[in-house]
């Protein structure tokens, strides 16, 4: 589980992990109203893998993420904001 601001909108938002390798991500819309983002709609929808760490871990203001293969692979890679596209993955791996 981790709470951060992954919409860059100010307030916390949730991921949760998911047994089969995925992860759920929760997006709070007001101090009231959090709904659950799925399929097409969630930012994470392009990863399959297990999301271990969001953070800005390169000190830019920006949120990078490190995912875990799936299917038991045990590689790690990280996926950095870049221009144009949400995220992709990093030349530079952990």
């Amino acid at each position: 589980m981790q709470v951060v601001d992954f919409d860059e909108d100010g307030d916390a938002d949730l991921i949760l992990g998911k047994q089969d390798f995925g992860q759920r991500y929760f997006e709070r819309l007001s101090a009231r109203e959090v709904i659950e983002r799925t399929g097409d709609a969630s930012p994470l929808h392009v990863f399959y893998g297990r999301m271990q760490v969001v953070a800005d871990m390169d000190g830019d203001g920006r949120l990078e993420m490190l995912v875990q293969g799936g299917d038991q692979s045990k590689d790690v890679n990280m996926f950095a904001d870049v221009e144009m596209m949400p995220f992709g993955m990093s030349k530079n791996k952990p």
